[in-house]
């Protein structure tokens, strides 16, 4: 494919209605995403013009959190928009490592920040979710997809009243409804998204989209977990049944959110000592004005002027950044006056008079304590709690009385002994505890150690060290010490790598980081590997006497509902596929002979299934790179590109799964009867995945009612048409039928309680599973089964594929 002024790299995505490729803006040099609208689409006049106004849209609206759009064309039919190419993808493969308190309350704020200028512009997005939040580089959140964007204040034309558009999960009570939208309703989507980053999961789920749907208008606001309650009072705001009980403007809750920051991001201090550290007084005392806070708080309705709730959390969060941060009294003093410069004087003065006397006592307490402690510690260790001027002061003077005044008769007898045995060759040890196996060091940190152990631990018993030291040719303290340090342990280099390159190398049982030939001493030590979306690696490496290198190979984790697309070549990419989960069902129905015995089966593994039947597209780069064009299926004048393949055998499909494995190095194959209706049914019991009475979800012949099933026939639509199905698969149920692996039999006797297919050697017909567009609604039922011929050829035939993971 070629596009004027752009030379296109690589397939980015692929949706039902456009793909998105990386591509070069010849003229400037530019990286960005050229986003080209599905050619079957194109004649569809409703589908244009939805397409372009994104552009138009977008084009009017210029904010760093917003996508920018470069250019906008046609070129041989095909609508193309150039717009951001954003490296760091969507909110959803952020969200699948996690996110902190902190990283979700940023990407609010911005997209806080985008949907204020966006509504100020006069549009509503009406399609917030993660898969249409992406990132810069720089971790920036941006907002994209104004697909379905409306203005606010005029009618477009595009969209009729009560017609529903959007997504149910994110999806306001104005919106699940079909009513009017103004900004409120992206700020409840927003809540939605924010609840989502924090717990991980949405804030209603069910099966079917009715039912979520149902739950936005009537259930109540979850709660979230305690250690994210500081954002409870935020997600009531966001997520009110009823506008007027919302949060009502981006601004707003940029306001909101700059609050609950000043509570956030407030450093830890570590006190070390109780009565050296003023800090740790006036943190006491910060933390006694805090109490007294809360009780005053409480008190507050028995005084006139009485504050609102939203003024009390203001308050607390300043009170917690003054607590946290232990700012010096006058800054705290400030800070107290600021936020309480509206109070009634007789309620500061109560509070002040209060700060007093709790001041006053803590002072009282505080003397007391710290006369308690220097009268109770020994000689030695009340030096250790004076400043650190006070006891080199101390030290110095100890130092200059004569040697013999400074230890008693057993000390000095221990000492001679071991120098007259020993001839002072012997280390220092601690002769009060058992010797213990501890963790490698380097010669100078063993001397340090010794050196630090002597001066602080041994106390006067240095100064008679120093005096032997005098009696031995003139000898100085440090030579002694240096010469009585522990033999230097030999170190041997590690050195650790993996396949692929982990993100992060840890040793568990040491404090030293990690680096490529990091000198180790003899011992086990316990190596962890992480990458995002690989398993953590935890092994025990065994050092002896020699230099050890060791690599390890990740294994790839997978989570529900995780897409990708295997690399084929610098220009294409293998068919989308998208994780199902293991699981169990009852597989079969009463309603149709040829689907009994009903029969529970496990299925054990995860895998991956193309979320989209197999495409032209996708088959035509197997028949370029096997020279196979001349036998290209026939498109009965339906479209190519982004349709269903029709037209191809059961041996077709295998030969393109076993192309597709030999280029990527992944196992393809089709599915087995047991998985294609496991993922047919997404865990639903029924017949079909959507609510009985729906229509509109598939397309077929009669019951549907498609909009490619005409008065005199039928035809496939494009890929992604209608609503995938909970597992987030397209067209499990008409379109095309698909090919599957099993040889058919008009019944399920016999057949084991697993995924495995059932095989012959003489097999002459296969199952096709999922009905077409020409049939009827009954037909493309969740346990409908039919058999074909293997050498069938049919305009209502293609397959999907599956990759073992």
């Amino acid at each position: 494919m070629q596009i004027p002024g752009f030379q296109i790299t690589r397939k980015i995505s692929q949706g039902g209605m456009s793909s998105v490729y990386l591509a070069i803006q010849q003229s400037i040099g530019r990286e960005v995403a050229l986003k080209v609208m599905s050619p079957t689409l194109a004649q569809d006049a409703h589908f244009s013009e939805r397409f372009q106004r994104e552009a138009t849209i977008v084009g009017q609206l210029s904010h760093p959190n917003i996508i920018s759009i470069y250019d906008i064309g046609k070129h041989h039919g095909l609508n193309y928009i150039a717009m951001d190419y954003l490296a760091k993808g969507s909110l959803s493969q952020k969200m699948r490592n996690g996110l902190s308190g902190l990283e979700a309350v940023k990407i609010l704020k911005q997209l806080a920040s985008a949907l204020a200028h966006a509504h100020h512009c006069g549009y509503v997005h009406r399609d917030i979710k993660p898969e249409n939040i992406l990132f810069r580089a720089d971790d920036n959140a941006v907002l994209s997809d104004f697909g379905v964007a409306k203005a606010i204040k005029q009618n477009l034309g595009v969209t009729h009243a009560g017609t529903v558009l959007g997504t149910p999960n994110y999806m306001s009570p104005e919106q699940a409804k079909g009513q009017p939208c103004d900004g409120r309703s992206d700020l409840y989507s927003l809540g939605v998204v924010f609840f989502e980053m924090l717990c991980g999961k949405l804030p209603y789920q069910a099966e079917e989209a009715v039912a979520i749907a149902i739950k936005h208008l009537t259930a109540p606001i979850p709660k979230l977990p305690p250690q994210h309650a500081l954002f409870q009072p935020l997600i009531d705001e966001l997520l009110a049944k009823n506008p007027e009980d919302r949060i009502q403007s981006g601004e707003e809750l940029i306001e909101r959110i700059e609050l609950l920051e000043t509570g956030l991001q407030t450093p830890k201090i570590n006190y070390k000592s109780l009565a050296a550290s003023d800090e740790f007084k006036l943190g006491i005392f910060q933390r006694l004005q805090a109490v007294i806070f809360i009780l005053w708080q409480k008190t507050t309705p028995f005084f006139k002027g009485e504050v609102s709730q939203h003024e009390k959390l203001p308050q607390a969060s300043r009170y917690t950044t003054a607590i946290n941060a232990s700012q010096n009294p006058d800054s705290f003093s400030e800070s107290i006056q600021t936020q309480d410069s509206h109070r009634k004087p007789q309620n500061l003065a109560i509070l002040l008079m209060a700060s007093l006397f709790v001041l006053l006592g803590f002072f009282t307490y505080q003397n007391s304590f710290t006369e308690k402690t220097i009268e109770a510690a020994p000689l030695g260790k009340s030096a250790s709690l004076a400043p650190k001027q006070e006891r080199i002061k101390e030290q110095m003077q100890v130092k200059s009385q004569p040697p013999s005044l400074t230890l008693d008769a057993r000390q000095d007898q221990k000492i001679q002994e071991s120098a007259s045995a020993n001839h002072l060759s012997t280390p220092i040890r601690e002769s009060s505890s058992p010797a213990k196996s501890t963790p490698p060091y380097s010669e100078k940190s063993a001397a340090n150690i010794t050196l630090s152990a002597s001066q602080e631990q041994l106390g006067d018993s240095e100064l008679k060290l120093k005096k032997l030291d005098e009696k031995q040719d003139g000898s100085s303290l440090a030579q002694s010490l240096e010469a009585k340090t522990p033999e230097k342990l030999a170190n041997h280099p590690l050195t650790i790598s993996s396949v692929p390159n982990a993100d992060r190398i840890r040793i568990l049982n040491i404090k030293p980081k990690y680096y490529a030939g990091i000198e180790l001493a003899a011992g086990n030590y316990l190596v962890e590997l992480s990458k995002a979306n690989y398993k953590t690696v935890k092994h025990w490496v065994k050092i002896n006497d020699r230099a050890v290198t060791r690599q390890f190979t990740l294994t790839k984790q997978y989570q529900r509902g995780h897409t990708f697309s295997d690399t084929l070549d610098q220009y294409s990419s293998a068919p989308e596929m998208i994780v199902v989960p293991s699981g169990s069902f009852s597989m079969g129905s009463k309603l149709n002979s040829n689907s009994l015995p009903i029969r529970q089966v496990s299925i054990s593994k995860t895998f991956a299934v193309s979320r989209y039947e197999i495409s032209f597209a996708d088959y035509q780069l197997f028949l370029e790179d096997a020279q196979k064009n001349k036998h290209a299926p026939d498109d009965h004048g339906w479209g190519k590109g982004n349709r269903p393949i029709i037209n191809v055998s059961w041996q077709d499909a295998v030969d393109y799964t076993e192309w597709l494995s030999r280029k990527t190095g992944r196992s393809y194959r089709l599915l087995s009867e047991a998985e294609w209706e496991y993922v047919a049914r997404a865990n639903h019991a029924g017949s079909y995945w959507w609510p009985q009475n729906s229509r509109r979800m598939a397309n077929c012949r009669r019951g549907c009612n498609s909009d490619f099933a005409k008065l005199f026939g039928s035809q496939t639509s494009p890929l992604g048409y209608y609503p995938a199905n909970p597992f987030g698969v397209y067209d499990t149920a008409g379109n095309v039928s698909e090919w599957v692996l099993d040889c058919h039999t008009d019944h399920y006797l016999g057949a084991k309680p697993n995924a495995e297919p059932r095989l012959k050697p003489s097999c002459k017909q296969k199952t096709i599973r999922g009905g077409s567009h020409g049939d009827a609604i009954e037909k493309i039922s969740s346990h409908s089964r039919q058999g074909a011929d293997m050498e069938t050829r049919s305009n209502k035939i293609g397959f999907r594929i599956l990759a073992e993971i």
